[in-house]
């Protein structure tokens, strides 16, 4: 007898996939109904046929049963998911309780940190306005001063650089040329 290809099962669409590297393993009473299919559609049965499709109507059977466990398995599966699920939820309840605590106690240093940045601050904040205004009133009246100096001063000094100059330049173009 030969052999079943996996062609042959794919063109069959026993696995109910579309991709062949997303195929399950198949269960014994498939691989057993596929044989008897193939038999009965070539005709190698003869008399034998009637009774191998009684015994394939009692694989049905089976394997709806089979299939009805692995159900049974798999609903398992995701009640042990769902309690595990439940068990997080209710640790991260609980980790949100200690949160909560942990919140508090941060809301309260917080405050009294906040209390005491506030009084610090106004205090530092009235010297700094008060040496501000000294310093930048006497910023003024020396940058006054200062540059009353440095006006009257390069007024000067840029006159005689343009008077000497100029007499530089005369007496080198004279000499020169």
């Amino acid at each position: 007898m030969k052999r079943l290809s996996l062609s042959c099962l794919h063109l069959n669409n026993l696995r109910k996939r579309s991709k062949w590297w997303q195929w399950r393993p198949l269960s014994k009473f498939v691989v057993v109904e596929v044989l008897c299919r193939n038999l009965v559609e070539r005709g190698k049965l003869g008399k034998r046929g009637d009774r191998l499709l009684i015994i394939r109507r009692h694989l049905w059977k089976w394997r709806d049963l089979w299939e009805w466990r692995e159900s049974l398995i798999d609903w398992k599966r995701w009640w042990k998911w769902l309690l595990i699920k439940w068990r997080d939820l209710w640790e991260w309840r609980e980790s949100l309780i200690d949160w909560k605590r942990w919140w508090k106690w941060l809301l309260e240093k917080r405050n009294r940190w906040w209390k005491w940045l506030l009084i610090n601050w106004n205090r530092r904040w009235k010297w700094f306005l008060v040496e501000w205004n000294r310093w930048w009133k006497w910023f003024l009246v020396e940058w006054n001063w200062w540059w009353k100096w440095f006006l009257v001063d390069w007024n000067w000094w840029w006159k005689w650089l343009l008077v000497d100059w100029n007499w530089w330049r005369k007496r080198f173009l004279v000499e020169w040329w």
